[in-house]
């Protein structure tokens, strides 16, 4: 992909994020599922569906409009749901909203989709704490500074807010080299600059 392409991409897909987000938590409703401490599964079904349809409406416009990239957030949205609705809730977000990719034919988005919502709910039973998920913030400067406070306090404690950025990072790393393998199979942003690679990762843990 053209680095200047992805770049402008990037910075729109942080404003569609932020889109679906506003939109989103102006329900009461979801606002009311979302700080609920316990979930029947038929909350998390409710909350799918707040958090599907606008992602999945981003996924069919990228595959209708050329290089519109920015509207397609499924895979950060596989990982937020994972975050805020546990494994199952993660899973059946990533399932929805490759929905529109398979498809078209990228069938591997199904199984990262998946992957990157499972995931995510396995980083919100290893928080130490429930309200460490509202903590997290994808700007380094403070996450190191909170970091290092941490550490000079507990050494032997493992940081949940550095562990889970790594696992985005590891995660987006993954997305691109499957990518590259099977070219056409799988969407995701990239580029031959590390440069733009690093403002790639930026978006996807910032999303």
């Amino acid at each position: 992909m053209d680095s200047k392409l992805v770049l402008i991409s990037c910075l729109i897909k942080l404003g569609v994020s932020a889109a679906i987000a506003s939109a989103v938590m102006r329900s009461r409703i979801f606002k009311g599922l979302l700080f609920r401490r316990y979930r029947e599964l038929t909350d998390e079904l409710a909350m799918l569906v707040f958090i599907v349809v606008p992602v999945v409406l981003g996924v069919w416009v990228r595959l209708l409009v050329s290089n519109f990239y920015a509207a397609d957030v499924a895979f950060e949205m596989s990982v937020l749901m994972g975050l805020i609705g546990g494994r199952t809730g993660g899973v059946l977000a990533g399932a929805a909203v490759s929905l529109p990719s398979v498809f078209h034919g990228e069938w591997l988005s199904l199984a990262l989709n998946v992957l990157a919502g499972f995931v995510g709910g396995v980083c919100r039973d290893a928080a130490h704490s429930p309200e460490d998920i509202w903590s997290f913030s994808p700007f380094m400067d403070l996450s190191i500074y909170r970091w290092l406070k941490r550490v000079l306090r507990n050494p032997f404690r493992m940081d949940w807010q550095i562990t889970f950025f790594l696992v985005i990072v590891a995660l987006q790393f993954l997305r691109m080299e499957v990518a590259r393998q099977f070219p056409g199979r799988l969407f995701t942003l990239d580029s031959n600059s590390y440069a733009v690679q690093l403002a790639i990762y930026a978006t996807v843990a910032a999303c």
